[in-house]
């Protein structure tokens, strides 16, 4: 029978159908605002994770990737926490400072750019 059928109200009364579909309906609205939030933060962690792991691969061509790792890094820290996953974002924050100081060194010491040797 459906919720709100005339044998339903008039057992329960037009009143307590209303409330009820309208709790119903207040449910399921936000069910799938908090879906697409949930996929929104997923997106937003996988983005980060893949620039992670290309920054990371191109690192010896630039320091400026080491900085996009760095950025990447923080994405990815910002993203744990987000979750609620704190462990990862700690790790993924120790990552950080560790790159940022990498990326500070070589900024310092070396060339912007070098290329890459041919086999």
């Amino acid at each position: 029978r459906e919720v709100g059928g005339n044998t339903d109200r008039r057992r329960m009364g037009s009143a307590h159908v209303e409330a009820r579909e309208l709790a119903i309906r207040t449910i399921n609205s936000t069910w799938k605002r908090s879906r697409a939030a949930v996929d929104l933060l997923t997106l937003y962690g996988l983005v980060s994770v893949s620039l992670m792991l290309l920054f990371y691969a191109l690192e010896g061509r630039s320091v400026y990737c080491i900085l996009g790792f760095a950025v990447s890094c923080a994405m990815g820290s910002s993203y744990g926490f987000l979750q609620g996953a704190w462990p990862f974002g700690a790790v993924e924050a120790v990552w950080t400072l560790v790159a940022l100081q990498r990326f500070w060194s070589r900024w310092r010491g070396r060339p912007r750019f070098t290329r890459l040797e041919q086999p």
